[in-house]
């Protein structure tokens, strides 16, 4: 038996079957690499950090982390010290001004942070996030405006160090080629299609919310960890 391909040409099944091996074995081979080192960053807990912000360049107004048991260890607002929140940003994530008019700015909620990761037990936790680049240059932007005064190691650089992108591993573990950009090999896909990919229930869930933002990056987290463990997505 042989199978007709595009432009009209015919492989045998025998031949075909092995480009299909092969295919399949490149891409184990590539989500081995991707879940093996989820296994060992997860295996002695880590924390998952999400913020909401004024707008694409702007401030934090939503601060949230938890620990990789879903537990909420800070889910707070955060009033920025320069920008107002964009009419684009708050119909994303529904945080008016108005409600984040009595809220701590981001220096004291930063400190809590700081002191929940750098704990005995806690320092040498990885620190996921879903669009690491976008949430950490956040943060350093809203700690420069409010004038934080880093300690003398910059406490900041091993915030950096220990974070790990899950969009980026999400891209790498879906295999998407992007055939645009040299830099990044693979698509990026935004949290909700990460989810939905694994099945996670997001209809009665409140997107763009930190804390929820927080938990559904969790579940992606699980999702690649445990991917050649047999277990169901969801």
């Amino acid at each position: 038996m042989a199978t007709k391909i595009e432009n009209d040409e015919v492989i045998p099944d025998e031949e075909l079957n092995k480009i299909i091996e092969e295919i399949n074995n490149e891409e184990d081979k590539r989500l081995k690499v991707i879940v093996d080192e989820y296994q060992q960053l997860t295996q002695n807990g880590f924390f998952v950090l999400d913020t909401e912000t004024t707008d694409l360049v702007g401030e934090v107004v939503s601060f949230s982390l938890i620990d990789d048991k879903n537990n909420i260890l800070i889910n707070e607002y955060c009033k920025p010290t320069r920008n107002k929140i964009s009419k684009t940003a708050q119909s994303i994530h529904n945080i008016s001004n108005k409600m984040i008019k009595d809220s701590r700015n981001i220096i004291p909620i930063y400190e809590d942070f700081l002191k929940i990761i750098n704990t005995e037990e806690n320092k040498n936790k990885t620190i996921f996030i879903y669009n690491e680049g976008f949430d950490l240059s956040t943060i350093y932007r809203s700690l420069n405006y409010a004038g934080y005064k880093y300690k003398e190691n910059n406490d900041f650089d091993d915030v950096e160090f220990r974070s790990r992108c899950v969009m980026k591993d999400f891209a790498y573990f879906y295999g998407e080629h992007n055939e645009y950009y040299d830099t990044d090999k693979y698509k990026w896909k935004k949290l909700e299609f990460a989810a939905n990919y694994f099945n996670i229930e997001t209809k009665n869930l409140k997107l763009h919310n930190s804390a929820v933002d927080c938990y559904l990056t969790l579940k992606v987290i699980e999702n690649i960890r445990d991917h050649f463990s047999g277990r169901n997505y969801g």
